[in-house]
């Protein structure tokens, strides 16, 4: 069961809408980490991919906008948010990817940390992760079908302004695991006393 400021919500969508509903990953998840881990054990253990994805694939990180370029040297040790992109064009995505050799024009951007441990005291550090591009299509669907937790203003501002889309749309909706009559009852949590929601997104067709 949800605890009283937690919604539960599974959406069941048309295959074709998959590649929309992965937008929710770029509003960020949140998850949970001990404190101290690197980013890349972190990514290791959150992420549906393996060593190679990681080396390779994901090629831009940044930490409280700021660029890491080690991620097995940055440590996590506050509360932050970190984001996922592929390769990105141009001279931008040259100077920001890990290690790349333009990784000297931001020189200022490198940190080897998200916060200053001995100001946080938790057992666990939140953490809110943002995938974009080519991440957020490969990994997307399996992170969603898996479920996330969101922030409710994050689901709010990813479904108010496509609000009448969503609910023309054939939907299904389960809230705290029953099912709604219409998914227009989604827009209900948003006038709740809830702070969370857990996201399954379901594709069929």
């Amino acid at each position: 069961m949800p605890s009283h400021n937690t919604a539960e919500l599974k959406l069941t969508v048309p295959k074709k809408m998959i590649s929309f509903m992965r937008l929710l990953i770029s509003r960020g998840i949140r998850l949970e980490t001990r404190p101290g881990i690197s980013v890349k054990e972190f990514l290791k253990t959150v992420l549906p991919a393996d060593e190679n994805y990681l080396e390779n694939s994901i090629q831009t990180i940044f930490m409280n906008g700021h660029a890491v370029d080690d991620p097995v040297q940055t440590l996590i040790t506050g509360p932050c948010t970190i984001a996922l992109s592929a390769a990105m064009p141009g001279v931008f995505g040259a100077a920001f990817r890990k290690k790349g050799i333009y990784s000297g024009m931001r020189a200022g951007y490198l940190q080897n940390s998200s916060g200053d441990e001995n100001n946080f005291n938790g057992e666990t550090v939140p953490v809110t992760l943002k995938c974009f591009n080519q991440v957020a299509e490969d990994l997307g669907n399996t992170l969603l079908e898996n479920g996330v937790t969101m922030d409710i203003k994050d689901f709010e501002n990813f479904w108010k302004p496509e609000k009448n889309v969503l609910e023309n749309r054939a939907l299904r909706a389960e809230i705290n695991g029953s099912p709604a009559d219409d998914v227009s009852e989604v827009a209900g949590l948003f006038e709740q006393k809830t702070t969370m929601v857990k996201i399954r997104v379901v594709a069929e067709g």
